[in-house]
């Protein structure tokens, strides 16, 4: 799990660095409350979903 989601964070970080100020940083901390492992395109669609729901916020 873990490395499935520092994979999907690496692939989607541009995401946030183009919208990201100069001296702003974001810190986000992932939670997974399952039983079964979820595979890397569902978690993929979760972790794009989490970051343009942050772009929003701003």
């Amino acid at each position: 799990m873990k490395r499935l989601l520092r994979s999907s964070f690496l692939w989607n970080k541009s995401i946030l660095e183009k919208k990201k100020d100069k001296y702003k940083s974001y810190h986000i901390v992932f939670f997974y409350k399952g039983v079964l492992l979820p595979n890397f395109e569902e978690i993929n669609q979760s972790v794009k979903k989490i970051f343009y729901e942050v772009i929003k916020w701003e």
